[in-house]
């Protein structure tokens, strides 16, 4: 992979986490633009900050899936490694995924969608995240 690709990989994947910091140091401004006709369609803030994630998985799936074929020569199946490696990675992924699915079950969408500094509660178990 070359030095642009990298860069703009890195470039790529840093939106999320540069976005994630906007909205929460400045939640009222990101309401301010969430309130913007442009926007608004989208719905309540806490309804944008989950469609940037979505947005965000598609990046980073994409992502994964160019490195698997770059560094696999085309191939999304790995070219070594045994059936213990394969393993241990496919359980890996599964129990990553089953924290994430836990994590919205207990929390709700609002309370995973929302910064703690917004004021709002999570209606599914009535924790204040301020």
């Amino acid at each position: 992979m070359s030095l642009w690709a990298l860069l703009g990989v890195a470039a790529l994947l840093s939106l999320e986490r540069l976005c994630y910091v906007w909205i929460w140091r400045a939640p009222k401004a990101f309401r301010a633009v969430c309130d913007r006709p442009a926007v608004a369609y989208i719905g309540a803030p806490v309804d944008a900050v989950q469609k940037l994630f979505y947005g965000f998985k598609v990046i980073q799936g994409a992502v994964f899936v160019g490195w698997c074929c770059v560094y696999g020569h085309g191939s999304l199946w790995p070219l070594s490694g045994g059936a213990w490696s394969l393993g241990l990675g496919g359980t890996l992924l599964v129990v990553g995924q089953i924290l994430n699915v836990s994590v919205f079950y207990r929390l709700g969408s609002v309370g995973v969608f929302t910064a703690i500094n917004s004021g709002m509660r999570c209606l599914k178990n009535d924790i204040s995240l301020v």
